[in-house]
């Protein structure tokens, strides 16, 4: 199977952080969703400052992957 760089998704990088508004667009959830998530520590996050926070595309993969398997 061959893709083209228009077809590569954002989290084939596995070491790129993501912000806030593109996990909520990647996951598809309200903005209060993810911060509960976040804060309950079900996605692992990055303090970048005090009031910046990232997450670890992969970090984000094993998330989605430990959410596939519980369906």
């Amino acid at each position: 199977m061959t893709t083209n760089k228009s077809e590569e998704c954002i989290l084939c990088d596995e070491h790129r952080l993501l912000s806030v508004m593109e996990v909520i667009e990647i996951l598809g959830v309200n903005r209060n969703t993810l911060y509960r998530w976040l804060r309950e520590g079900k996605i692992e996050q990055v303090y970048l400052g005090p009031k910046t926070t990232r997450v670890v595309s992969k970090d984000l993969t094993k998330f989605i992957n430990k959410a596939k398997e519980a369906i």
